[in-house]
């Protein structure tokens, strides 16, 4: 008999023979008996198939969270020589795009220097993760034109906007790095024609940049982002596809998201591709909780870089027992029968190089580099009791001087059965390993969650229950909690639709609008909280087209254009509207305003069928849900809720409310309406972030910022911990508001911070009364990608 019935006939994991022991005691008779029987006959007539013909069945399949496969053969020879092929899955990193990794399911926050990298769970990679991370895969040595040829995307029709390191340049770095860029006559070179011209006056336009640059040499700091950027084409700028992407100033700090087309990019296109590290497989061949695993383990093939690849365990040694492919049988050991390979969930070792080494105390999951240092396989849940191993990839932060450990993640990847193939890589455990992995404390009911997000067509989990509304508003509006009808709302929604991931069936309205619902709330991807949302983000009005026209997005897709936050917003901002514009109008029933439960069932009709849906309709939906029937259902829910689904903004464990702090700041603002600025930065020019410390001078609170008179460095010291973010449906007057990108500061006046106060630049003067978007000032900032929407923080210290 060759190698695979072996495996089949003559070995069984631990776990498989305590079954059939058990089995032994519990004889079954009768018709169940014969049952048997015929089951183990059809069993010996497959196996003998596959005797036959050892490829007959298909390689085992695992869940493979959407990421394309594809079938790895691999050829064994048995004790007696015989040649045999073992078919696998592996991944098609060919296929494979940063947007196509799912999103990141754990939150995190860290500061390097001056900046502060947070992610929050449910994002999008190329939404957390700088150029400067992926220096292991040589971006730097890509260029627009490169990813554009290699992507099938029209360079043509990307404006300089989409591209915002562009206007990070001056025109003296620009003329150093665009191949004959200061050879061109500067009409013919329309952006930095505007550019100069705003900086010097009205120029002839004959003149070359070259020409330029030595007659007016004050010209060569200036940067492009001193011009509307989104009327001009990316060839606008001749050559400029040509430019590797390490040449630009700034480059390693940049997005993934905010270079066109590279968050598409096959991870195979890089200078330096993800490929399989080695050509080992292994056989999963027993999977152990960590109470099995508690007596430590030492022949193991998981660890780090730092502390090489067979650091043993001591407790709580959740791991995979490994064996070789082929399982014959044989008398002598193979390379892998015994290896363990240990759960990272359970147990980290030391992790990071350089300057960053410190980062999350030094330390990282336990896994393997399997595919390259871009990023680590993580073993996560190997399930006693269901046979089935879950894995995740961690990626990590990099700068010149090193990097932190890979601990951004955990990054739904795989899911195998035991008895399935493993990519291991290469032999590289073989080296000394440095002493033993460190409990992380984990429960098994405190599993990392892999949920929340999976794509509901590719069979995901139905939705995370702790991830409800992000922040309480604490909003009564016409005397309607607003967080309580929310979370009424929400458990309609999402029931069983995947959460922040859920997406509805396509049909079209009465009035010729086609989409799908999406999200928790199920909004329609033409509703105007939506879109207002989607549009700020790059790609989204690619994306609404899409889902018009049909396409059904992925969880991904939500992740990237809608995230848990937008949709959060989205939808305090729609019930708050919807509660005062209906208690405004007469219920045709009483022939009085809605008020109470009337109000309560009118408004959860409107988000159910629009605004201008008929009173108490008829109409439903697909699943026979009408509109009359989803209000008396939100009220109901409403009346039995005893809380609100969603939690409160805290600093660690201490709840943040609008308290003495905030009144102090909104009196100190108020008084001081009118104060002179000339005093500030550029004689009250840039005196925004000088004007708002002034202002918590007055009201007895120290400077916010390591630079008091710049705005990011004010944003900085907000994040860190002066301050905690708060929705604009949360805002209290003495809130402090950033706008997009980190180009102006203010002071919210009111709850929900519809009005602002804030420094005047023109008249150097503490007096411009705004709406929260500083009237829209900032929406095409060149900076728009560092802070895409505008954040409001609460001073707590």
């Amino acid at each position: 008999m060759n190698s695979v019935s072996s495996t089949c006939t003559q070995r069984f994991s631990s776990k498989q023979h305590r079954r059939s022991r058990k089995a032994r005691k519990h004889p079954i008779k009768g018709l169940q008996q014969v049952l048997l029987i015929a089951v183990q006959v059809f069993l010996y007539w497959l196996l003998m198939i596959v005797a036959v013909n050892p490829t007959a069945l298909a390689a085992p399949t695992s869940t493979t969270n959407g990421l394309p496969t594809q079938i790895q053969e691999i050829e064994l020879r048995d004790r007696q020589g015989n040649l045999t092929t073992v078919q696998t899955l592996v991944p098609d990193w060919s296929s494979i795009s940063f947007s196509d990794l799912p999103p990141i399911q754990q939150r995190g926050s860290i500061r390097i220097g001056d900046q502060q990298r947070t992610w929050q769970a449910g994002q999008a990679l190329d939404q957390v993760l700088h150029l400067g991370d992926l220096s292991d895969l040589r971006v730097d040595r890509l260029t627009l034109d490169a990813i554009s040829q290699r992507t099938n995307a029209d360079i043509n029709t990307i404006l300089l906007s989409q591209f915002p390191l562009v206007g990070k340049q001056t025109l003296g770095d620009l003329a150093a790095i665009v191949p004959a860029l200061k050879e061109f006559q500067i009409q013919a070179v329309t952006p930095i024609q505007a550019a100069v011209e705003k900086a010097i006056g009205t120029i002839n336009g004959n003149e070359t940049l070259a020409q330029l640059l030595s007659q007016h040499p004050n010209l060569a700091t200036t940067t492009l982002n001193t011009v509307d950027q989104s009327r001009y084409p990316l060839n606008a700028i001749p050559n400029l596809g040509q430019v590797e992407l390490g040449e630009f100033r700034s480059w390693i700090e940049t997005q993934i998201a905010s270079v066109p087309g590279l968050g598409d990019l096959s991870l195979t296109d890089f200078p330096t591709e993800i490929a399989d590290i080695g050509n080992l497989f292994a056989r999963i061949d027993a999977a152990y909780s960590p109470a099995e695993g508690s007596g430590g383990t030492k022949r193991t093939v998981s660890g780090s870089y730092q502390a090489g690849f067979s650091v043993g365990c001591k407790k709580d040694c959740a791991y995979i027992e490994l064996d070789d492919l082929e399982n014959s049988g044989r008398r002598v050991r193979g390379s892998f029968e015994g290896k363990q390979w240990v759960s990272g969930k359970y147990q980290e070792v030391e992790g990071g190089e350089g300057c960053l080494q410190w980062a999350n105390g030094g330390k990282e999951p336990t896994g393997r580099h399997s595919f390259g240092p871009a990023f680590k396989v993580v073993v996560l849940e190997p399930s006693e009791t269901a046979d089935t191993v879950s894995t995740a990839l961690y990626f990590r932060f990099k700068a010149k001087c090193g990097a932190t450990p890979y601990f951004i993640g955990p990054v739904p990847f795989f899911t195998y059965k035991v008895g399935m193939p493993i990519f291991i890589g290469r032999p590289n455990w073989q080296g000394a390993s440095r002493g033993y992995s460190e409990s992380t404390g984990a429960k098994v009911e405190d599993a990392v969650p892999i949920k929340g997000f999976s794509d509901p067509g590719f069979g995901g989990d139905d939705g995370d229950e702790e991830e409800s509304l992000t922040l309480c508003s604490g909003k009564v509006v016409q005397g309607v909690s607003l967080d309580v009808l929310a979370g009424a709302i929400q458990s309609i929604e999402s029931r069983g639709s995947g959460g922040y991931s859920a997406v509805g069936t396509y049909g079209c309205d009465g009035a010729g609008l086609c989409g799908r619902g999406l999200g928790k709330y199920q909004f329609m991807n033409y509703n105007e909280y939506a879109t207002t949302r989607i549009t700020t983000r790059p790609g989204g009005q690619a994306f609404l087209d899409r889902v018009r026209k049909g396409d059904r997005p992925t969880a991904n897709d939500l992740a990237r254009f809608f995230p848990p936050e937008d949709q959060d917003t989205a939808f305090q901002g729609s019930l708050a509207d919807k509660l005062k514009t209906t208690a405004k109008q007469i219920d045709l029933k009483t022939g009085k305003p809605f008020v109470g439960d009337r109000l309560i069932e009118r408004v959860a009709q409107k988000h159910f069928a629009g605004d201008y849906s008929a009173v108490d309709g008829g109409g439903g939906d697909d699943l026979g849900t009408s509109t009359y029937g989803y209000g008396v259902k939100a009220r109901s829910n409403y009346g039995q809720s005893s809380k609100a689904k969603c939690q409160e903004p805290s600093v660690g464990n201490k709840l943040v409310t609008a308290g003495s702090l905030n009144a102090k700041i909104a009196n100190a603002s108020a008084s001081a309406y009118g104060m002179d600025t000339s005093a500030g930065p550029k004689g009250g020019r840039e005196a925004c972030a000088w004007s708002v410390n002034r202002v918590l001078g007055k009201a007895g609170i120290q400077p916010v910022g390591a630079n008091p008179d710049y705005v990011p460095s004010v944003a900085a010291d907000l994040k860190a911990g002066r301050g905690v973010r708060v929705s604009p449906s949360q805002a209290k007057a003495g809130d402090i508001i950033l706008a997009k990108g980190y180009e102006h500061i203010g002071i919210c006046q009111n709850d929900g911070c519809s009005q602002v106060l804030s420094n005047s630049s023109s008249r150097a003067s503490f007096r411009w009364k705004s709406d929260r978007t500083f009237n829209g000032y900032y929406n095409n900032s060149a900076y728009i990608r560092e802070a895409p929407t505008e954040e409001i923080y609460r001073v707590v210290k």
